[in-house]
């Protein structure tokens, strides 16, 4: 099982993630040398970038999950997760520094 920690909002909430692998072999997409089903990288998104005064809602968020694992997204209130989902559902603008990727391809 491997974990990744996402810093949060000024509330100091952690985010964190956590993969369970399905690798076995009745299942072709579980082979753990593929690419990753959901790659991140470098992700800071803000509410409103206009307002320099506001925290990010997630800041410097790195994430890969392999294909065929299970995930849960764990967190306080405020935290970030409907933030990170939203983004990953293409709900939301990437910053253009952000890398967001399923499957290989970007989620716009």
């Amino acid at each position: 099982m491997s974990a990744n920690s996402v810093p949060a909002a000024s509330n100091n909430a952690a985010l964190t993630a956590a993969a369970l692998p399905q690798n076995d072999a009745t299942n072709p997409d579980s082979h753990s040398n593929d690419e990753p089903a959901i790659f991140i990288h470098n992700l800071t998104f803000t509410h409103d970038p206009a307002n320099p005064a506001l925290e990010p809602s997630l800041q410097n968020v790195n994430l890969a999950l392999p294909k065929g694992s299970r995930t849960l997204l764990i967190g306080a209130n405020g935290a970030g997760k409907s933030t990170l989902l939203q983004l990953l559902a293409g709900k939301r603008l990437l910053p253009k520094e952000s890398t967001v990727h399923i499957h290989g391809r970007d989620v716009f």
